[in-house]
């Protein structure tokens, strides 16, 4: 049997790879993106509980205001 050589139809194009630069970029940035928003909720976190604790503070006469 003759080997043949196969030639695809014009219309079929080759895939293209993702660029490696585009790909690392776009997981880093998701990355900063999850530690930005964790980093976020803690000082969020923080936040409301040092208000919750400054209620219950005892005053002292004299002293300067807390806030």
């Amino acid at each position: 049997m003759p080997t043949q050589n196969i030639v695809p139809p014009s219309n079929i194009t080759q895939a293209q790879a993702p660029d490696i630069q585009d790909v690392v970029s776009n997981v880093t940035q998701n990355q900063i993106d999850k530690r930005e928003k964790n980093i976020d909720d803690q000082v969020q976190q923080f936040t409301e509980e040092i208000n919750e604790e400054s209620k219950v503070l005892p005053s002292f006469p004299g002293a300067p205001p807390l806030h």
